[in-house]
């Protein structure tokens, strides 16, 4: 005989004993049992009683469709049924989780809003038996924003001509005849000029272009010197408004007992890295030299790989025969031969050979940070524009990581593009794939290159403590119930500020590396730089401390292996692991790096970007807050404008509601917009991750 087992729950100690000790201390045993014959009882302890909590409470989401989850967990003791249904809101609807036991999540998923105000839907939840059921929860999404404003467009350079003439000088024969100049605008904006004779006009006359617009020609003629000496007339050339102005270029014509003129072509040589040899012509000017002209050759600079092998002298006509070794450096080299004619016109002249280096391979950029979907990444090889010469084959292959990252542009000659597939990473860290580049016979071979693709965003939520959201499997994991002052990714790894020093996370377990709490600190690759006040700036390299600078960063970036720092009055200066360079006097307010680029607000003076040379304004507003990654910069510019996007040649708006923190990686945005949550931009959509908000962020890369 089946007899009904009875079950019941008795109320007990205070609730605020368990509070405290719940997630603690393991739950006791409450269950007792008893047998009278072939009647079983089943009787709840007198500590038993389910309680229900449903959090958060409420969630605020924004216009466009996407989803959302509710945690529900028995924070009581027994088992608890319970179940999860919309009381109202059509547009929002339960995926997964309508029912479940003690602890789950309800998933739920809404419609974009189309309307023009905001609108709200309740869940219910219920547990029978339990303290706190029924309970509900609420969803308001709001409406679709007002469009945003565009920056205010930086303002056009003011053009800047500059006024070219060449040549300086034109040598001419005793005889009747004509010469000319060249006019260039070698700067920006147009350039009205002029040309007049100001000294020679007996003799010398502008017979075309005395006048134009950027560039032309000056055609002069001179007429016969019948002096026995040469003479000199001038041209000036004038531009009123244009750097250079005005110009005096001069005519020199030969008189009737001129002495020669030595005429060496080419002026210079360039020629490759081999072995080899090559000519230079000698001749008494065919204008203007008269008379007999002996002349001599020697290499006068960096002769040790150079050497004349025939005609070193000669009598007015006659060339120079010169070989060279083979340079096997990666620099290019140059070796000057002077010929001298003692008593011509133009003696003595120095010609030049310069020979290249070796081929120099060049892969760009030397990391890729990508995001953790499936996708694709490029790396572009050359042979150095600036050293490298000749032909260089090369080949391309992945060393670690050929589980998730595969290529194709295996091999190449001289320049190439490598292109990476990547699978996505469901893990909870970053991982990272190398790609070695060989150029047999070239210098800098061979090379590695990384593709780093996200794993982890750390969030410190008010009271909740320290967690760590997956960026693979879409999932929160609390790692410590301290809330940190600072922290920061490098790689999988995590370090946080708190008030009892430095720690690190390495994915499993803490552990302290100094009691001391710096005042802020940046990371790139496996180097931590940390400002520790009055002890100045620290580098931890993994293993050891050492100090950089006993000055106070205001506030700094990394990127790569190089370190950028606000010293404030001492202004902006870089290091590059070796020695510290200024950049700028000014003190940027804020600034962050990706690549070799820095973006920096200069307050009063704007946004400004430093591409390693030189800075560039990309407008006259000041960001708020900004974050860059790849070629991306995002940036918010104040209370009413909203966050925009510059993808290296324009803004562009993506939402207008005010972010108060946000972290990027490859091409994923993770923005905390205060009492709306925390979203992930995923480059079309925005997602909600959480409706909770984090006081601080930090991400893998």
């Amino acid at each position: 005989m089946i007899r009904k087992e009875l079950t019941g729950i008795f109320v007990c100690i205070a609730l605020l004993f368990f509070a405290a000790y719940a997630f603690a201390a393991p739950v006791p045993e409450m269950l007792r049992y008893r047998t009278d014959g072939d009647m079983t009882v089943t009787q709840a302890g007198t500590l038993e009683e389910p309680v229900l909590l449903v959090l958060p409470p409420n969630q605020d989401v924004l216009e466009n469709a996407g989803t959302i989850t509710f945690l529900v967990s028995n924070t009581g003791t027994g088992t608890m049924s319970w179940d999860a249904s919309v009381t109202s809101g059509s547009w929002l609807t339960i995926t997964s989780g309508a029912t479940g036991t003690n602890s789950g999540p309800i998933n739920c998923g809404f419609t974009a809003n189309t309307s023009t105000s905001s609108r709200t839907a309740t869940i219910l939840v219920t547990a029978t038996g339990a303290t706190g059921s029924p309970k509900d929860v609420t969803v308001t999404q709001a409406p679709p924003p007002t469009p945003s404003p565009t920056p205010t467009p930086s303002p056009t350079p003011t053009p800047v001509p500059v006024l070219s003439v060449t040549p300086s000088i034109q040598t001419v024969a005793k005889v009747t005849g004509t010469a000319t100049f060249s006019v260039s605008n070698n700067g920006t904006g147009t350039m009205s000029w002029t040309a007049a004779v100001t000294s020679g006009d007996s003799w010398l006359s502008i017979t075309s272009g005395a006048s134009g617009s950027n560039s032309g020609t000056i055609t002069c003629k001179f007429i016969d010197n019948t002096s026995t000496t040469a003479r000199t007339g001038t041209i000036r050339v004038s531009a009123t408004g244009a750097t250079g102005n005005p110009k005096d270029v001069t005519v020199r014509q030969a008189g009737t007992l001129e002495e020669p003129v030595l005429s060496v072509i080419p002026p210079n040589r360039d020629v490759a890295k081999y072995a080899g040899t090559a000519t230079f012509n000698i001749s008494n000017h065919s204008l203007s030299g008269t008379g007999t002209m002996p002349w001599t050759a020697a290499v006068t600079a960096d002769g040790s790989w150079l050497f004349i092998s025939s005609g070193t002298s000669g009598t007015d006509t006659g060339t120079i025969n010169y070989s060279f070794t083979a340079n096997t450096s990666s620099s290019a080299r140059t070796a000057t031969i002077r010929v001298t004619a003692v008593g011509a016109m133009g003696s003595p002249q120095d010609v030049t050979v310069t020979q290249a280096g070796q081929p120099v391979l060049s892969v760009s950029p030397v990391s890729r940070d990508v995001a953790k979907d499936v996708g694709t990444t490029t790396f572009n090889i050359s042979n150095n524009s600036l050293s490298g010469t000749g032909t260089m084959p090369w080949t391309a292959a992945v060393t670690s990581g050929r589980s998730w990252l595969e290529i194709s542009g295996t091999s190449g000659t001289d320049t190439g593009t490598i292109t990476c597939s990547f699978t996505a990473n469901t893990s909870s860290s970053a991982r990272t794939a190398t790609i070695r580049v060989i150029a047999v016979g070239a210098t800098d071979t061979p090379q590695d290159v990384t593709v780093t693709q996200s794993g982890s965003l750390a969030a410190s939520f008010s009271g909740l403590g320290l967690w760590v959201y997956s960026l693979g499997s879409a999932t929160w994991t609390q790692i410590s119930s301290v809330n940190p002052e600072n922290m920061i990714y490098s790689g999988s790894t995590l370090y946080v500020g708190a008030t009892d020093g430095l720690w690190k996370w390495d994915g499993t377990a803490w552990a302290q590396l100094t009691t001391v709490n710096p005042e802020n600190m940046v990371a790139s690759g496996s180097t931590l730089y940390a400002n520790f006040e009055a002890s100045g700036l620290w580098k931890w390299d993994g293993t050891a401390w050492s100090r950089l600078t006993s000055n106070n960063p205001e506030n700094m970036v990394a990127s790569g292996s190089t370190l950028y720092v606000d010293f404030g009055a001492l202004g902006l200066s870089k290091w590059d692991g070796t020695s510290w360079t200024q950049l700028t006097p000014s003190d940027p307010k804020n600034m962050v790096a990706s690549g070799s680029t820095l973006y920096a607000n200069f307050g009063a003076l704007g946004l400004w970007k430093w591409d390693g040379t030189s800075w560039t304004q990309l407008s006259q507003e000041n960001p708020e807050n900004m974050v860059a990654s790849g070629s991306t910069l995002y940036a918010n510019f104040g209370a009413s404008s909203g966050l925009y996007k510059w993808d290296g040649a324009a803004w562009s708006p993506l939402t207008s509601a005010n972010p108060e923190n946000m972290v990027a990686s490859g091409s994923a945005l993770y923005v905390d917009f205060g009492a709306l949550g925390l979203y992930n931009w995923n480059g079309t959509a925005w997602i909600k991750l959480t409706g909770s908000n984090p006081v601080i962020m930090a991400i893998s890369n």
